[in-house]
């Protein structure tokens, strides 16, 4: 990626992007002189991805978002239970989100498995929804 900063904008540009880092919730890390990114953790991206895919009206978007979302959550194991202690602690302060997120999502897989796009579940692998109280 290549970046040139305006004369009437700072030198300086925030980006955030998937690495295998787990995340940082110490502010933006400077890749390079002059170069500063933000790492979400994993859960607070799959979280922005929920809140945001039902928003777009550009349904390509709307298809990314949900392939990042799933790509986050299904290709790395190994930080499922950091997400899943991260987004309890998101959701301590952002309830509303969270269950917006739920619901969205529910949607969407009811929306996919009614449209044929996916085989219903069995009753066996049925798995509950978690949800949130309050």
């Amino acid at each position: 990626m290549h970046f040139e900063a305006r004369r009437d904008e700072p030198d300086e540009v925030e980006i955030e992007f998937i690495t295998a880092a787990a995340g940082s919730n110490d502010g933006p890390l400077e890749v390079q002189k002059g170069l500063t990114v933000s790492i979400p953790t994993p859960a607070a991206f799959a979280l922005n991805k929920s809140l945001t895919f039902s928003r777009r009206r550009d349904p390509a978007k709307k298809e990314k978002d949900l392939y990042y979302l799933f790509y986050v959550v299904s290709g790395f194991p190994q930080w499922h239970d950091r997400m899943r202690a991260n987004l309890r602690t998101i959701a301590e302060s952002r309830r509303s989100w969270v269950r917006r997120a739920v619901t969205d999502l529910t949607r969407v897989s009811r929306d996919a498995h009614t449209s044929g796009l996916l085989p219903e579940p069995s009753s066996s692998s049925r798995r509950s929804t978690p949800t949130t109280s309050g």
